[in-house]
């Protein structure tokens, strides 16, 4: 079994491109991969925290409740 480091400098992972370099960092390549319409990385991922509000009202938690968990340091916030 590879870790998550040893997993992308291994042959196989590196013949079947399964990761992609960008922006700086290796990111999983986007799957599947179709001949005639090949997906790219087009942007950088999220920096941790920079999303935090919108993604906690998508599942379904309060504004009152993102407003306490705020004020009480649980959460990042970019």
């Amino acid at each position: 079994m590879l870790s998550i480091d040893e997993a992308p400098e291994h042959s196989q992972m590196q013949a079947r491109n399964v990761y992609s370099a960008f922006d700086g960092l290796r990111h999983p390549s986007p799957a599947p991969r179709f001949e005639r319409t090949p997906a790219t990385l087009n942007r950088a991922p999220p920096r941790p925290g920079q999303n935090s509000r919108e993604a906690l009202s998508d599942w379904g938690v309060t504004v009152e409740e993102i407003a306490v968990l705020d004020a009480r340091g649980a959460m990042v916030q970019n």
